[in-house]
């Protein structure tokens, strides 16, 4: 029993420093036991954890496919990681931090994303299938052709982010920011969006036939030419859409 221990022992300081940081769920913050804030570093082929420090570790196949095989991902840092084409399924993934990362044709579906920080990420035709996301901030991404099939977006913030021809067909989008967000040619083809503010947002040519819009704020965004029909409730008439704004009314 005493050499289980040291080895456990062993092991473990082989792979983290003398601290030991774990995800508080009060805080969305990694703490060790004296409150104090910070990750845990890994050797190269060290055990991935709860607040892992990934930033200096080179992402490949294999610390990837080591990735893909825990079921929560809690406290990671990931900025400025490269995380292109990976897949994800299944995962609960809390608190983790990949600003300026790369996580371009990168698939997540059936899992649930929140409290992370995915800002100025590069994402370029990435997609969320069957995903919950929850205060998730993904302000100044690039997220280009991105795909959000069958996935729910609550209290996020899109902010400056690139949205151009991204889908978003029948997902449902609450309290959520896209201020000055360039979303031209976006899909939002029977979305609900409620509570949401899309202020100095561009919204040239994007399809929102069928969506519900009616309690998000649309100050000083550019709808030209998107398309609507009978069915889009916005916050103002479609007479008001077609003859103040250039929306184009559509028969289906």
């Amino acid at each position: 029993m005493i050499k289980f221990i040291i080895l456990f022992l062993t092991l473990v300081s082989s792979s983290y420093g003398e601290e030991y940081y774990s995800y508080n769920d009060d805080t969305q913050q990694c703490e060790n036991n004296k409150g104090e804030i910070g990750h845990n570093t890994i050797k190269r082929y060290g055990r991935i954890s709860e607040c892992s420090d990934l930033t200096k570790v080179k992402i490949g196949f294999l610390l990837r496919r080591r990735i893909g095989r825990e079921d929560i991902l809690k406290g990671l840092l990931l900025e400025k990681a490269n995380f292109t084409k990976g897949k994800l399924s299944k995962k609960e993934i809390v608190g983790v931090k990949a600003s300026y990362s790369n996580f371009n044709q990168t698939t997540i579906k059936r899992s649930r994303l929140s409290f992370s920080e995915f800002k100025g990420t590069f994402a370029q035709n990435i997609t969320f299938k069957e995903v919950q996301i929850s205060n998730t901030d993904f302000s100044n991404a690039l997220l280009r052709r991105s795909n959000f099939q069958e996935t729910t977006i609550y209290e996020s913030d899109f902010s400056g982010a690139n949205l151009k021809h991204a889908v978003f067909n029948k997902v449902e989008i609450k309290n959520s920011k896209f201020l000055k967000s360039n979303m031209k040619h976006v899909d939002l083809k029977d979305a609900i969006l409620i509570d949401c503010d899309f202020s100095g947002s561009n919204l040239i040519n994007a399809d929102l036939r069928g969506a519900d819009l009616s309690t998000s704020n649309l100050d000083d965004t550019t709808l030209y030419g998107a398309l609507i029909n009978r069915e889009t409730r916005l916050p103002f008439s479609l007479d008001v859409a077609i003859k103040k704004f250039s929306m184009k009314l559509k028969s289906n």
